[in-house]
């Protein structure tokens, strides 16, 4: 896997919602479910491979844009799964132990 040949010290995931099938912008017309599922391959990587995540948001464009309308609440929800599964995955954890080992080994 690329992680084992590029052995990173740090993670930038960017992940952005617009990949729902609802965003007007993006293309990739994903559930909710997909997205959570791309989502746990990252932060389960960087759990296995013991590499901190720096995780940002971005995206989230629904067609329609007022506050209760079903694709609106998906972009909110969508959002909110990214934090859920930062904190199920425990990647807080993983940053502290590669910081540890970083500071270890100077």
């Amino acid at each position: 896997p690329l992680f084992e040949r590029v052995r990173p010290d740090l993670v930038f995931y960017q992940a952005g919602v617009d990949g729902l099938a609802c965003d007007r912008f993006g293309k990739l017309s994903l559930s909710r479910s997909g997205l959570r599922k791309r989502n746990e391959l990252i932060y389960q990587l960087c759990r296995v491979y013991e590499v901190p995540c720096v995780v940002t948001m971005g995206g989230g464009y629904p067609r329609r844009i007022d506050q209760v309308s079903h694709d609106a609440i998906q972009v909110v929800q969508a959002h909110m799964d990214v934090y859920r599964g930062v904190a199920r995955a425990g990647i807080s954890r993983c940053h502290h132990r590669a910081l540890q080992r970083g500071l270890a080994s100077e």
